[in-house]
């Protein structure tokens, strides 16, 4: 997959969703709608990012190596995933970040993939890491991913 630009390490996962790394000041995020930051040691203020038009910032702050899976965890990242799916199956076109973008976005977006097109565990696992050489190295999210009962997710809270 290719990049958008030098300055924007992100690559496009599946339709309208982005997956990348952190942002660099005075990144140009027009070409996108949403975007989500999922590390905890980079949570900049919004005014950090530049676009010609409005850009919704849906902060979800994940730890990676210390994540346990813990009923609150999975939660937030469910949540997390849902409001994702629910946009880009909407036509909106988000960009999920963590510091690498590797785990902790990759976690999101291969959530949201399962809650907004029922796409297999195995599959959207292989799309993230297609879009993201090196992406989900961890075990933990990635039993995440093949846990969760999408339909069940997506009835009680998409």
């Amino acid at each position: 997959m290719t990049r958008l630009d030098t300055k924007l390490d992100a690559n496009p996962v599946f339709m309208g969703l982005w997956q990348g790394s952190r942002i660099l000041p005075g990144t140009d995020l027009s070409r996108f709608d949403v975007l989500v930051l999922t590390s905890t040691e980079f949570q900049p203020p919004s005014d950090w990012f530049k676009s010609t038009r409005p850009l919704q910032v849906i902060r979800v702050p994940i730890e990676d190596e210390t994540f346990k899976g813990s009923p609150p965890e999975v939660d937030l990242v469910c949540r997390a995933a849902c409001k994702v799916a629910t946009l880009i199956r909407n036509g909106k076109r988000v960009l999920v970040t963590c510091y690498m973008g590797l785990n902790r976005s990759g976690l999101i977006s291969a959530l949201a993939l399962r809650l907004a097109y029922d796409v297999p565990a195995d599959e959207a696992i292989k799309l993230v890491r297609a879009a993201r050489e090196g992406a989900l190295f961890n075990p933990m999210f990635v039993k995440i991913i093949k846990n969760l009962n999408c339909r069940v997710a997506r009835r009680n809270s998409c």
